[in-house]
């Protein structure tokens, strides 16, 4: 059967997000707040019912182009990528995102998008400081 709903101490939020990126609320299960106190006083938080999930899906990849989530000044990162949810029996990420810098990206060759892509690719799936 499905796992057991999570509760979270008054940890449930408007929005959910995986990198940059706004997860739909029809790709999360529901969330429920509890005071803490052996979770006997919970409350259904945000979304409040179980979404859809993503259909015949084992792993999930958000993609942006946010310029205002990469670093300002001088820096040169043209893209970033982590993996934000793990699954528990087997410890394997089952959702990521990647990042591109659309600033730092402007001026460079298909080649070195397309290299810098399966780089962050790399992080999003398995090497990821997470």
């Amino acid at each position: 059967g499905d796992p057991p709903v999570r509760s979270c101490a008054a940890q449930c939020s408007a929005t959910t997000v995986c990198g940059t990126v706004e997860v739909p609320p029809e790709h999360l299960k529901r969330c429920m707040e509890c005071n803490g106190n052996g979770g006997n006083n919970c409350v259904t938080g945000s979304p409040s019912t179980d979404g859809a999930g993503v259909s015949g899906a084992d792993y999930v990849l958000y993609v942006s182009a946010n310029q205002a989530e990469c670093p300002g000044g001088l820096s040169t990162t043209v893209a970033f990528a982590g993996s934000c949810q793990m699954e528990a029996a087997m410890d394997r990420p089952v959702a990521g995102f990647v990042n591109f810098c659309p600033d730092a990206l402007a001026d460079e060759t298909e080649e070195f998008i397309f290299a810098v892509a399966k780089h962050e690719l790399l992080h999003a799936l398995a090497y990821s400081s997470s």
